[in-house]
């Protein structure tokens, strides 16, 4: 299905104002054969960016059926590339001015506290998050909505149901977490109000929810547009930043009791920068890229390095976090 009419007069689902044309993305990079055409609008007063029209459901999966997309296999057990000390240095340069979050299990475990909890994570993809939390001795059980997934498969060692945020599993009905995990989730959304309301009917009195998308405010978006891996349209729908990420938790009831971000030194990982190359050869075969600095290879990530190291982290990490409970 091609998505090329615009959309007159466009809302903010946060703020109700119009919003404006933003991004053209002629195609999608991981389905190249596909003839889609995608237009994503921005809403200047929240620095909130929204592809639209919304995808009906059929075609909101038809996007998802990519054989090597991350939800069908396990980075638990994902062999690793050997790279040489050179290709590796630049990020070892950046690696101590890593200030973020190194370790999300850590990080969500000391949020829940020494005490075996209950945990949901929506959008639970391999449940690489969750084994190590279930194996630490809390109850885990997860939400995936792709039936291919590594974690909806017979026999899986935890209890995955089918749903999404906005369709939660009826047989979870009326169940309290005391975490409620969304990681690089609500930006697949249709929508994401209605997707963390749900988050906040799942949520104990006290407990609170870890919400992770990536940050459109960060560096390596502003310079390279479409060949920023995180884009991906059409699985991504929904662009925030910091404070666009805040006033969503609000519009859906939850207060922000901390913000974080992650993932500075992997921008130069030579693995990182591998994956960028197909991005950034399939729009400009598409000519939407004339020209993107990525061409000019380790140039760009050696000033990339020097550009960010001592930035302010909204510019700096492409992946910002929040932690968020009930409003008292």
């Amino acid at each position: 299905m091609t998505i090329e009419a615009a959309i007159d007069n466009p809302q903010c689902i946060l703020c109700n104002q119009a919003m404006s044309p933003w991004l053209d993305i002629p195609g999608d990079w991981q389905k190249p054969e596909s003839e889609d055409h995608f237009k994503a609008y921005w809403c200047d007063e929240d620095h909130f960016g929204k592809v639209l029209p919304n995808p009906d459901d059929k075609v909101l999966a038809d996007h998802y059926q990519i054989d090597n997309y991350y939800t069908r296999t396990s980075r638990l057990n994902i062999a690793q590339i050997e790279y040489s000390f050179f290709q590796k240095l630049a990020a070892k340069i950046a690696a101590p001015f890593d200030k973020g979050i190194q370790n999300t299990i850590d990080f969500i475990s000391d949020n829940l506290g020494k005490e075996p909890a209950r945990v949901l994570e929506i959008g639970c993809g391999h449940a690489d998050k969750l084994i190590p939390l279930s194996r630490a001795g809390h109850e885990c059980i997860g939400i995936e909505p792709d039936p291919n997934s590594k974690s909806r498969q017979p026999g899986f060692e935890l209890k995955v149901y089918d749903g999404t945020a906005e369709n939660p599993p009826k047989a979870l009905s009326g169940e309290k977490f005391d975490g409620v995990l969304l990681s690089h989730v609500l930006e697949h959304c249709t929508d994401p109000v209605a997707a963390l309301r749900s988050v906040h009917e799942f949520l104990s009195d006290d407990g609170f929810t870890y919400v992770e998308v990536p940050n459109i405010a960060c560096a390596d978006f502003k310079f390279s547009k479409l060949a920023w891996p995180h884009l991906d349209v059409p699985r991504h729908l929904n662009f925030f930043n910091e404070e666009s990420l805040r006033k969503t938790l609000e519009l859906a009831g939850l207060e922000v009791s901390q913000i974080s971000y992650a993932y500075y030194y992997r921008q130069m990982h030579p693995k990182w920068i591998n994956f960028n190359k197909p991005i950034v050869d399939f729009y400009r075969a598409k000519r939407a890229i004339k020209w993107s600095p990525k061409n000019l290879g380790w140039l760009y990530y050696w000033g990339f390095l020097g550009i960010t190291v001592f930035a302010p982290k909204s510019f700096k990490y492409d992946s910002v976090i929040a932690i968020a409970k009930k409003k008292r």
